[in-house]
């Protein structure tokens, strides 16, 4: 179980690192961080780290896609990913955003110590943001998904529920700064067995947006 919370985690980590909040049509956010996380083996906790690089386009006001990769490293294993994660949003005003982000991705392990060694995972992700200032927001982002391992029958795919909590400090649509941390929550296919992922995460974040502009067209 172990071998499959590590390409579980390279997919989907714990934490998410971003506003609540769309980018408007033609403004793009380049995003970077990294996540320590907590693996449980049933005899210790195995310490496994995640570095994430995201940019993300505005296409909409409303609407936005991104590219993330990703690359981990800890106890022998090196997993990078690639995905793509577009983005709308549900509502939007000075106090709250409400958005839905629906990431696909895929990893592949590059040190072969797993079999097989490619997996993929969609995890749709609920972003809630809650406006304390005019330049800090905290955000909730609870999602659900799963992880597929083709060629390796069911006893390795997984079933997720997890979900973080940050700070976004600065203007989002040009730089922020995102301490977070999260649960994410394992639980295999065919077996009872489940186990509990913990993280804490930091990123930053920097794009060419106007939230002048941002909050004249919402009200």
């Amino acid at each position: 179980m172990i071998r499959v919370l590590l390409a579980t985690v390279a997919l989907v980590g714990c934490t998410q690192m971003q506003s609540a909040r769309t980018l408007r049509t033609g403004d793009t956010r380049v995003s970077a961080g990294i996540s320590r996380m907590s693996i449980s083996d049933d005899t210790q906790l195995i310490p496994f780290y995640l570095g994430e690089l995201h940019v993300a386009y505005g296409v909409t006001d409303t609407a936005e896609v991104g590219l993330q990769l990703g690359r981990s490293a800890g106890i022998g294993d090196a997993i990078s990913s690639v995905g793509v994660a577009p983005k709308i949003s549900l509502h939007e005003t000075r106090a709250i955003a409400v958005s839905l982000a629906f990431p696909g991705v895929v990893a592949w392990d590059e040190s072969r110590t797993l079999s097989p060694s490619v997996a993929a995972a969609a995890y749709p992700t609920l972003y809630v943001g809650l406006q304390l200032d005019g330049e800090t927001e905290v955000v909730l982002s609870p999602r659900v998904g799963g992880v597929w391992r083709p060629g390796s029958g069911d006893s390795s795919n997984v079933f997720l529920l997890g979900g973080a909590v940050g700070l976004s400090i600065g203007a989002p649509a040009r730089a922020t700064v995102q301490p977070e941390i999260g649960i994410l929550l394992v639980q295999s296919s065919t077996t009872d067995h489940r186990e509990a992922v913990f993280t804490i995460g930091f990123g930053v974040t920097a794009g060419n947006g106007s939230a002048a502009r941002r909050y004249a067209r919402r009200p």
